[in-house]
C-alpha cells in the first residue's frame, strides 16, 4: 500500500507506545505523501517516486470524498471518531492529492483529488493541523513550491531561474498584527555593469542589467509607504489621491484623483502582486467612465460634481491596459478580456489611425498637440501581440520614434524632449506651463524609453536612453535641476503648484542607466539617490509614484508579459518575477473588500516526466493545476485569519479552543510544527511580515539546546508546556529560512545554516543517520516516519557542504520505508510510530 505507521522502530516492526494508534496510518502519517512527493518532484529520487506511486495507487482506488479517518498500514479502514488530539478526514485527502503530482498519470483521479482538496474545510470543527497541511498541499500541487538553489561559493544562494513568487494579499483582520513585525532587511548590492547588446537570458530583461541585484525587499517596503501616503477608499473602490497642498495638484481641487495615478497604481499593483489594490483602482476607473467608455481624467470624489475633467488621458488609458495584461498572467483570463477591451478603446479613441500619431486624449489633439512622454513603445509591441494587430501598433511606435529623432536634431544630443510639441518637434502649443521645455511631464520619457530598450532591445529606444544617461551622467544626481531647456540649460523653476519637485528628475533618470550606461559608479549613484525617501517639505504625488515605478524597473521587477493569441490566456512567462506584497495595516481595511474576478483553475496535462525537465516548476511530475495561484492566495488569506495570532510583537499559529487537533487542557496553544508550517507558507508565498513574526516567536521560546520548545501557551504564567524540541518543526523552519534567503537576502541564509547545524547535532543520530523525533529523546525504537523529509536533506547537504552526512539521513529513512512496504501489502501506508 505504501502506507506507514505513525510511529515505529528501525525495522518498521514494532510501534512504541507513543500517542494514539501509533501502529496505524493516522494523523501523523498523513504527512508522508506530501514529503515523498516533494522529494520526487524536486530530485526525481526513484525511492521517493516509488513511495508516492504506491500511495497514489492506494488512494486512487477510492473516491476522494470517501477516504476514511485512519487505516491500518495494510489499508483496512479504521473509522476513528476521536475529537481531541485527533484530526478530521480532510487531512487524509489533502496530502493524498500531493502524491498525484508525481505518482499518477490518471487525469480523472488527479482532477478529483485536487477538487476535493480545494474544497474549504467544513464548519463543524476546526482542525489547525489539517488546515495547514491543506495549505501546504495546495501550494505544492499548484506548482508554487520550487526547490531552492544553493551554492557555497557565494554568500547568498544562487537566484533560482524557475522560482515562482506568488502574490500575497494580507487580509484586514491580520494586517494590524503583522505590520509591526519586521525582520532583517536584505542588503542591496549593485549588479554587474555588463550590458547586453543582444537578447540574453541572464537577467529579467532582454537588454541591459538592473541596477541592484536584490532590491525586492526594499521596493516592497517603499510600496507599503507609498500606499499609506496616497491610497484612499471611496465607495468600495480605491484611488490615488493628490493630497492637500501637494505640489503636483491644484489648490482648487484638494484630494482629487487623476486617471494617470490610477494607471500608475495599477502597474505597481500588478507587478508587485497586490490584487486587492489593482482591483480597487480598476473599480474606481470604471465608476467614472465618460461617453467613450474611458475614465474621466480628473475626479474629486465625494463632491456633488465629482467629475472635473471629463475627457480621457491617453497615458493613463494605455497604462491601465498594460496593468491588466500583467494581471492576466497572474490571475487569469478575466483580466485578459478586460485588457483587450481597453486596448481597443485606446486604439479607436486615442490613436490617429491614418498615420499612427498618439493623441493626448479621446476628444482632442492632433499633429500639433503631442506629449512625447505619453509615448510607450514597449506597451505597443505587447498590445500588437495581444490583439493580433502588430502592424497597426508598430505604426504607432514608428510615429513616436520619428518624433524623437526630430527632437534630437534640435536638442544638441541631450536626448531631452519638450513637454508638448508638434509632429516636427518644432513648435510647442500653448498647453500647460513651460510646454517647450524638459519639465514635469517630460521626466517620464527616460523610463518609457528604458523599458522599451530593456524588453525588446529596440535600437531606437536604446539610442534615446543612452543619450539621456549620457546627459544626466554629466551631473551629480543630487545636483539635477528642476527643469531644463531641451538643449540642457538649467531652468531652476520654483513653482509650488501644478509643478513637481527636483526628485522627479532624478528617479526617472536612474531608469535610463539600466540600459544606457556601463559606468558602475554612475549607476550606483543614481540608484542611491533615487532610493532616498522623498523629502518632508512638500508632498509630490507625481514624483512619488514615478519614483516607485522607476525603483521597481531598476530593481529588475518589471518583466515583459508574454502573450499568445492561440490560447485564451497569455503564455506563462518563465522569467516572471513575482514580488511579495506587504499590505500595511493602514490600507488593509480599505482594500480587503475590493475583490476582482477570480482566476479560473484548469487541470494541467497529465504527462509525467521520468527524467528531469524544464517544462514546469518541478524536475519530475506535473502540478495538478495550471493556474491555481490566485486560489491558493485566497485560501492563504483565509487560513491566516483563522489561525494567526499576535503575542508581544511576534506571531504564532494557534490551535483554537475546541480544535480537534488540540488538547482541551491547553486552549489556544501554539506548537512548533505550526511555526514551521507557517514559515514555509510565508516564505513560498512571499509574505515576509508573517515569516518574520513566526521566526521571532520561535526565538522567544528556545530551550537549552537553542531550538524552539515544541508546545507553548503564550500569555500564561508558565508559557512553556513542552520544553523539548520537535524535529519536524526544526527542519521545516530551516527550509523556510533557506527559501526566504533566496528572496530577501543573506541574513536568512545565515540563520538557516545555524538552524540546520542544530538539527544535525541535536536531532540526528550521527552514527547511522537515524532521524530522532526530538532533541532530548528517541532512538532506533521510536521513529515517526512522517518527520522524514529527504527533499530537505539534499538541500541541507548543499547548503552546509555536508552532502554525505545528509545523504545518510535520507538513506536511513528510505531503508525504513522499504521495510514498512514489506509489511503493508503495497499500500505505501506507514505507521505513525
Amino acid at each position: 500500500t505504501g502506507l506507514t505507521p505513525q510511529w515505529t522502530d528501525c525495522d518498521c516492526a514494532v510501534s512504541p507506545n507513543v500517542g494514539k494508534y501509533p501502529e496505524h496510518y493516522w494523523c501523523d502519517s498523513v504527512r508522508v505523501p506530501l514529503r515523498m512527493a516533494i522529494s520526487a518532484a524536486w530530485h526525481c529520487d526513484e525511492r521517493a517516486l516509488h513511495q508516492a506511486t504506491l500511495l497514489a495507487s492506494f488512494f486512487g482506488q477510492h473516491k476522494p470524498n470517501q477516504l476514511q479517518s485512519g487505516y491500518s498500514i495494510q489499508g483496512q479502514p479504521l473509522n476513528i471518531k476521536d475529537t481531541e488530539n485527533a484530526c478530521t478526514g480532510k487531512c487524509f485527502v489533502v496530502t493524498a492529492a500531493a502524491a498525484f503530482v508525481v505518482g499518477s498519470k490518471d487525469a480523472t483521479k488527479r482532477a478529483e483529488f485536487w477538487a476535493e482538496a480545494a474544497k474549504p474545510p467544513g464548519p463543524d470543527q476546526s482542525c489547525y493541523f489539517c488546515d495547514v497541511l491543506r495549505m501546504l498541499s495546495l501550494m505544492f500541487a499548484a506548482g508554487l513550491m520550487h526547490e531552492p538553489l544553493v551554492n557555497l561559493e557565494v554568500p547568498n544562494p544562487v537566484p533560482n531561474p524557475n522560482m515562482v513568487f506568488a502574490a500575497v494579499q494580507t487580509p484586514a483582520e491580520t494586517a494590524s498584527r503583522v505590520a509591526a513585525v519586521q525582520g532583517p532587511r536584505a542588503a542591496i548590492t549593485t549588479t554587474s555593469t555588463t550590458l547586453h547588446a543582444l537578447p540574453h537570458a541572464k537577467g529579467p530583461y532582454a537588454c541591459g542589467t538592473q541596477l541592484v541585484a536584490n532590491g525586492t525587499a526594499f521596493v516592497m517596503q517603499e510600496y507599503a509607504r507609498w500606499k499609506q501616503s496616497y491610497l484612499a477608499e471611496y465607495n468600495g473602490a480605491l484611488c490615488v489621491i493628490r493630497p492637500i497642498g501637494d505640489i503636483s495638484g491644484n489648490a482648487k481641487f484638494p484630494r482629487d484623483c487623476v486617471s494617470e495615478g490610477v494607471g500608475y497604481g495599477m502597474l505597481l499593483a500588478a507587478y508587485l502582486g497586490d490584487r486587492p489594490t489593482l482591483d480597487g483602482l480598476w473599480r474606481f476607473s470604471q465608476s467614472f467612465l465618460n461617453n467613450h467608455g474611458l475614465m474621466s481624467w480628473q475626479v474629486q470624489p465625494g463632491q456633488s460634481k465629482a467629475v472635473i475633467g471629463d475627457g480621457a488621458a491617453t497615458d493613463a488609458d494605455e497604462d491601465i491596459a498594460m496593468a491588466l495584461i500583467v494581471a492576466s498572467e497572474r490571475w487569469g483570463v478575466e483580466y485578459w478580456t478586460l485588457a483587450k477591451k481597453q486596448i481597443d478603446l485606446v486604439w479607436r479613441r486615442e490613436v490617429d489611425s491614418d498615420d499612427g500619431t498618439l493623441k493626448p486624449g479621446d476628444s482632442w489633439g492632433n499633429c500639433k498637440t503631442i506629449d512625447p512622454s505619453y509615448f510607450s513603445p514597449a506597451w505597443y509591441k505587447v498590445f500588437g501581440a495581444a490583439t493580433g494587430r502588430k502592424a497597426d501598433w508598430n505604426r504607432v511606435s514608428d510615429s513616436g520614434f520619428r518624433l524623437l529623432s526630430k527632437c534630437n536634431s534640435r536638442n544638441g544630443g541631450t536626448g531631452l524632449t519638450p513637454q508638448w510639441t508638434d509632429c516636427d518637434c518644432a513648435v510647442s502649443p500653448n498647453v500647460g506651463k513651460y510646454p517647450e521645455h524638459y519639465w514635469c511631464d517630460s521626466v517620464r520619457v527616460p523610463l518609457r524609453m528604458a523599458i522599451s530598450a530593456a524588453w525588446h532591445c529596440d535600437e531606437r529606444a536604446l539610442h534615446q536612453a543612452t543619450l539621456l544617461a549620457s546627459f544626466f551622467g554629466q551631473h551629480k544626481p543630487n545636483q539635477l535641476q528642476s527643469g531644463y531647456s531641451i538643449q540642457g540649460q538649467p531652468l531652476n523653476i520654483k513653482d509650488t503648484e501644478n509643478a513637481c519637485t527636483g526628485k522627479c528628475f532624478v528617479v526617472t533618470a536612474a531608469a535610463a542607466f539600466v540600459v544606457g550606461s556601463k559606468d558602475a559608479t554612475k549607476r550606483a549613484e543614481f540608484w542611491a539617490e533615487a532610493a532616498k525617501p522623498p523629502g518632508p517639505d512638500q508632498s509630490c504625488y507625481f514624483c512619488d509614484v514615478l519614483r516607485m515605478l522607476s525603483l521597481m524597473f531598476a530593481a529588475g521587477l518589471m518583466h515583459e508579459p508574454l502573450v499568445n493569441l492561440e490560447v485564451p490566456n497569455p503564455v506563462p512567462n518563465p522569467n516572471m518575477v513575482f514580488a511579495a506584497v506587504q499590505t500595511p495595516a493602514e490600507t488593509a481595511s480599505r482594500v480587503a473588500a475590493v475583490q476582482g474576478p477570480r482566476a479560473a483553475i484548469t487541470t494541467t496535462s497529465t504527462t509525467l516526466h521520468a527524467l528531469p525537465h524544464a517544462k514546469g516548476p518541478y524536475a519530475c511530475g506535473t502540478q495538478l493545476v495550471a493556474n491555481g495561484t490566485a486560489f491558493v492566495m485566497q485560501e492563504y488569506a483565509r487560513w491566516k485569519q483563522s489561525y494567526l495570532a499576535e503575542y508581544n510583537g511576534a506571531l504564532c499559529v494557534i490551535r483554537p479552543i475546541g480544535d480537534i487537533s488540540g488538547n482541551a487542557k491547553f486552549p489556544r496553544d501554539c506548537v512548533s510544527e505550526g511555526v514551521g508550517y507557517g514559515m514555509l507558507l510565508a516564505a513560498y508565498l512571499g509574505d515576509r511580515p508573517t515569516l518574520d513574526g513566526l521566526w521571532r516567536f520561535s526565538q522567544s521560546f528556545l530551550n537549552n539546546h537553542g531550538l524552539m520548545s515544541w508546545q507553548v501557551q503564550p500569555g500564561q504564567s508558565k508559557a512553556v508546556i513542552g520544553d523539548g524540541a520537535a524535529t519536524d518543526a526544526d527542519e521545516d523552519i530551516a527550509m523556510a529560512l533557506i527559501v526566504a534567503s533566496e528572496r530577501w537576502g543573506v541574513e536568512y541564509w545565515t540563520l538557516a545554516k545555524k538552524q540546520i547545524d542544530l538539527v544535525w547535532r541535536r536531532e540526528v543520530d550521527s552514527d547511522d543517520g537515524t532521524l530522532k523525533p526530538g532533541d532530548s529523546w528517541g532512538n532506533c525504537k521510536t521513529i515517526d516516519p512522517s518527520y522524514f523529509s529527504p527533499a530537505w536533506y539534499k538541500v541541507f547537504g548543499a547548503a552546509t557542504g555536508r552532502k554525505a552526512d545528509w545523504n545518510r539521513v535520507s538513506d536511513s529513512g528510505f531503508r525504513l520505508l522499504s521495510k514498512c512496504n514489506s509489511r503493508n501489502g503495497g499500500t505505501g501506508l506507514t505507521p505513525q510510530w
